[in-house]
């Protein structure tokens, strides 16, 4: 693990880092707390376009086949800015080096959701015979 110290500004849509100049924006419909640092959401929200594409009524549920397209309102990737995105959003682009998700939830007497301790990207591995 590196250990960087660094200096978090929250300028309202996004939060400033230093000393590397980097910005982070929330493409969240809600707030995301890591480690007591809170990312307002920016006001734009990424999200992946699904549709149901078969439904069958199970008494008591109903079963659903959920077909996914393209990422929609994910802004392209920019040098020195990161995006906070839902995991849905971070496995349907892939690839991306410039998406976060949260990692590592914390969470209250009740169980709840209130942060993470870390943020994570993904990458695809492909994987040897």
């Amino acid at each position: 693990m590196v250990m960087v110290k660094i200096l978090v500004e929250n300028k309202g849509d996004h939060i400033q880092i230093h000393p590397l100049g980097h910005r982070i924006y929330n493409l969240t419909p809600h707030p995301v707390t890591v480690n007591h640092i809170t990312f307002p959401p920016s006001g734009r929200v990424a999200r992946v376009e699904e549709r149901v594409a078969l439904e069958a009524d199970f008494a008591p549920f109903t079963l659903r086949h959920i077909k996914t397209g393209k990422v929609i309102d994910l802004p392209p990737e920019k040098e020195g800015v990161w995006y906070i995105v839902s995991r849905p959003v971070a496995l349907a682009a892939i690839g991306r080096k410039d998406l976060l998700v949260p990692d590592e939830f914390i969470r209250d007497k009740e169980g709840n959701i209130i942060g993470a301790k870390a943020l994570a990207t993904f990458e695809r591995e492909e994987v040897m015979e």
